[in-house]
């Protein structure tokens, strides 16, 4: 391919103990919905979330835990794409841009208690379980939308016939 950009990627290391850190990135999911959690691996300290992206497939963000000493951990985050490379200078930037936020994230997580941990996932749930009455307006208006749709297509059908 001509013109293929490599994954970006950036390491850090961070004076924390690994266990920490593993706990916050386990938190991303649940501080930005965003970004779902697709694999990871405890034993081998990797972990992959997606995230899905306008006008494209989207990006997997893997992120690997290196045990450096007691209280120090090497993070080291790698964006892909989900299909194809990067090609163009502005989806690079994107892709740093979710690097960022991913630190970010992490930090976040690492600085929070248990107890805030628990609010914000019980509030993350009780807001899953419950469609507000705008959601559920818009539900019907795209259910009629897609009936009316598939009716005019099965009329051209047998008018062109």
């Amino acid at each position: 391919m001509i013109g293929v950009i490599a994954n970006p990627k950036k390491s850090l290391v961070i004076e924390m103990d690994m266990k920490s850190i593993k706990k916050a990135i386990n938190l991303i999911p649940t501080l930005r919905p965003k970004y779902k959690a697709t694999s990871s691996d405890e034993i081998l300290n990797q972990f992959t979330f997606e995230a899905t992206e306008f006008l494209s497939l989207g990006v997997y963000m893997d992120i690997s835990v290196t045990f450096i000493e007691d209280n120090k951990t090497e993070v080291t985050v790698e964006i892909r794409r989900k299909v194809g490379s990067f090609n163009k200078s502005h989806e690079v930037q994107s892709a740093n841009d979710k690097i960022q936020m991913i630190f970010k994230l992490i930090s976040s997580g690492l600085s929070m208690t248990d107890e805030e941990i628990n609010q914000i996932k019980t509030k993350t749930e009780d807001t899953k379980m419950e469609l507000t009455p705008r959601q559920k307006q818009n539900g019907v208006i795209n259910g009629i939308i897609i009936l009316v749709t598939i009716a005019s297509f099965i009329a051209m059908y047998f008018y062109f016939k």
